[in-house]
């Protein structure tokens, strides 16, 4: 609880004593209710300039505890008139606070203005600090304004276009323009792209580490390396649990080093990823070829190899995922996705509706026998609104060669039913539908050539040219292959 005036102070301790004695409540006069209220909203506010209803209604419970004479006779919980006024006493403090020029209200100004254009109310999109950071708006310091904090960016900017920047220089004009650079991002909310050529220097390792330290008070690397070690991977069924029982069983050592370690070749197995994609392994950090199309991962160089996180996932791994992951694919070989059939055209009997769908793929008479369907049911995700695209039905069936059959008669046509397009696809497993989808860039410069080409499992693709066929393992060798015969395109 906040200290009050000494003034303050003698009246309230009078009044519990009085209150202890009979239970006689104090009458709260209203200069001293001004002055309670008045401290507590000033200490409110150097927490928290926007409280939340649950701060005030605590703050309000704790002045009444702490002062049991301050009670209201008839409140359900002796304090909901308190909380009251100090949900408004807060409002007329930060309203001060905005005329004394307070950044971290002043941000929020001018909602309630005569001429405000906004049609949104006051209370939307309200700038405030998150969990966490306890230099959301700081002031300028004292004696620099907006044109002595810009002449200090432009020298860091500067700086920076030096082969070798000054650390020391930097760390000092960045910590001078920490308000200004604040005040831009919380206010203009501007781009990345636009924050790199404004404040180059804070994209370097040090000073992503050292803005967090000004935001936040808080050092990053050992926050993440404390939290990184008290890190333990939960227990899973599966390939995942598999794999990652497998790690625990290398990694026999309580050295936070190797413990760190152990997290790190552990992520792309909780994720869900292929572990050779995400861990790259070279001598030379500026080879770019070799991570180019990884969107994200870990570059381990080669200065300390027992430390290397991908060295440690065998051939064994890697082929169980593969093979895994051809055995998913081979138990879908009979079946065909339909895309495109709205929510319920299925209505009781899905099987007699699909036997007609076939049948009209397959250009059969509506009496003749359609292929046998072994079981079926739409894609396994939550029912799509009717503004969304129906979900896609899966179907089974009995013979591979009526799946064959199905897949080249619907090729190149346009099939409706019930008056709505759909498409007829195969089914493959989720990591072979995402190698296909890699060459989709590919696949639409060889469309506007004219060029034929086909997918074919596993993730290859297949173009004919010129009476010849090529085969392309990666979206990489095919660009640069076709680059050759195709130039204009590629």
């Amino acid at each position: 609880m906040a200290k009050f005036s000494v003034d303050v102070e003698y009246r309230l301790r009078q009044g519990n004593l009085l209150y202890l004695r009979d239970g006689t409540y104090l009458k709260v006069t209203k200069e001293l209710k001004h002055d309670i209220l008045e401290k507590l909203a000033e200490v409110i506010y150097a927490f928290d300039a926007y409280p939340k209803k649950e701060d005030l209604a605590a703050v309000a419970q704790a002045l009444v505890e702490t002062y049991p004479c301050l009670k209201e006779a008839g409140s359900p919980s002796g304090c909901v008139g308190w909380k009251n006024s100090l949900k408004f006493k807060v409002g007329n403090y930060r309203a001060k606070m905005c005329r004394l020029g307070r950044l971290d209200v002043t941000v929020n100004s001018g909602k309630r203005g005569r001429y405000s254009t906004n049609g949104d109310p006051p209370n939307k999109d309200i700038k405030k600090p998150r969990k966490g950071e306890i230099n959301f708006l700081p002031q300028y310091p004292e004696g620099l304004d907006d044109h002595n904090l810009e002449a200090a960016r432009q020298v860091l900017v500067n700086e920076m276009m030096k082969a070798k920047p000054n650390g020391s220089l930097i760390k000092k004009e960045m910590d001078r323009t920490f308000a200004l650079r604040r005040k831009e991002v919380v206010t203009d909310k501007p781009a990345i792209t636009q924050i790199v050529q404004q404040w180059p220097a804070l994209f370097s390792e040090s000073q992503v580490c050292y803005e967090f330290t000004r935001v936040v008070g808080k050092n990053l690397k050992e926050n993440f390396f404390e939290a990184l070690d008290r890190f333990f991977f939960r227990k899973k069924r599966g390939l995942s649990g598999q794999l990652l029982t497998d790690l625990l069983r290398q990694t026999k050592s309580t050295e936070p080093t190797d413990i760190r370690c152990l997290c790190l070749r552990g992520l792309p197995v909780v994720l869900g990823d292929n572990p050779s994609a995400f861990f790259k392994t070279c001598s030379d950090a500026t080879d770019k070829d070799l991570y180019s199309e990884t969107s994200v991962g870990i570059l381990c160089i080669e200065e300390h190899p027992q430390l290397n996180p991908s060295r440690v996932y065998s051939g064994e791994i890697q082929t169980l995922h593969r093979k895994v992951d051809d055995m998913e694919n081979r138990s879908c070989r009979n079946n065909v996705r339909l895309v495109g059939l709205k929510e319920g055209i299925e209505a009781d009997n899905i099987y007699a509706v699909l036997d007609n769908i076939l049948c009209y793929t397959l250009n059969r008479p509506s009496g003749q026998l359609a292929p046998e369907i072994d079981r079926v049911h739409r894609a396994l995700r939550p029912m799509p609104n009717p503004d969304q695209p129906p979900r896609p039905i899966i179907l089974r069936l009995l013979r591979w060669r009526d799946k064959q059959d199905i897949i080249k008669s619907a090729t190149g046509k346009q099939l409706t039913w019930s008056g709505q397009r759909f498409s007829v696809y195969r089914d493959f497993s989720a990591e072979e539908s995402r190698r296909s989808a890699q060459y989709n860039d590919v696949k639409k410069r060889l469309h506007k050539a004219g060029v034929h080409f086909g997918l074919v499992y596993p993730g290859s693709l297949i173009v004919t040219m010129n009476g010849q066929m090529f085969t392309y393992n990666s979206p990489k060798d095919a660009e640069k292959e076709l680059k050759k015969h195709l130039p204009e395109f590629f």
